[in-house]
């Protein structure tokens, strides 16, 4: 347990900086695409595609850091 207090903030810092890039990206993503000239439906649909990219990802991380 003592090990795990030393991690934990760590550990938090990292969660917190990968929720807000998460967010961001996909957010503003659309945004930055249809200001460089990429139709809506386009730009909405490749933020689709990044999330869908991503689901496997999310769905991984929790049984590699359980081994």
């Amino acid at each position: 347990m003592p090990g795990f207090i030393r991690v934990a903030p760590t550990l938090c810092v990292g969660i917190l900086f990968f929720a807000f890039f998460d967010t961001v990206i996909l957010s503003l993503f659309p945004t930055c695409t249809a200001a460089h000239g990429l139709p809506l439906t386009l730009s909405a649909a490749a933020a689709v595609v990044v999330l869908f990219a991503l689901a496997p990802l999310r769905q991984g991380l929790p049984e590699r850091v359980a081994e």
